[in-house]
């Protein structure tokens, strides 16, 4: 019987021991957050590496934007997307694999996923109204009169 104790305990030991070290490999999401800096509302820096959001378009800044419009719409895109992360109490990323190469003055992007408090930045993003889906249009287009 004492044998069966024995071997039982070691398979519980064993099995706890298994888990915490799975848990201790898996990346915590409050650090990731902490490691996170908004550049705009599509982009940001994680660990000396930009990463561009998947499916996510939002109004760019004076270089890069398209018209007046989406200059103004830039800069509380990018107040709501710090506002995203400042609240969230953790973060995912995970990368698709893709990487935009570095052009011009533009760095090397990953393409990734985010993920808040396990919601989609994305969606978070669109539903707060300072981001399309991409390819869901500009931030120039006149809204047509019916």
């Amino acid at each position: 019987m004492r044998a069966i104790e024995t071997v039982f305990g070691v398979l519980v030991l064993t099995a706890a021991l298994s888990v915490a070290a799975r848990a201790a490999d898996e990346p915590d999401p409050a650090a990731i957050k902490a490691g996170i800096a908004i550049v705009d509302g599509d982009t940001f820096d994680y660990g000396g590496k930009r990463f561009r959001v998947f499916r996510l378009d939002a109004p760019d800044a004076r270089r890069h934007a398209k018209c007046e419009a989406e200059i103004a719409l830039h800069a509380p895109s990018t107040a709501y997307a710090q506002t995203l992360l400042g609240t969230a109490k953790g973060a995912e990323i995970r990368p698709t694999g893709k990487v935009q190469p570095a052009i011009g003055f533009y760095r090397e992007r990953f393409e990734a996923e985010l993920f808040l408090d396990g919601r989609s930045f994305t969606d978070l993003m669109v539903e707060g109204g300072h981001g399309k889906y991409a390819g869901d249009g500009g931030w120039c287009e006149k809204p047509s009169a019916d």
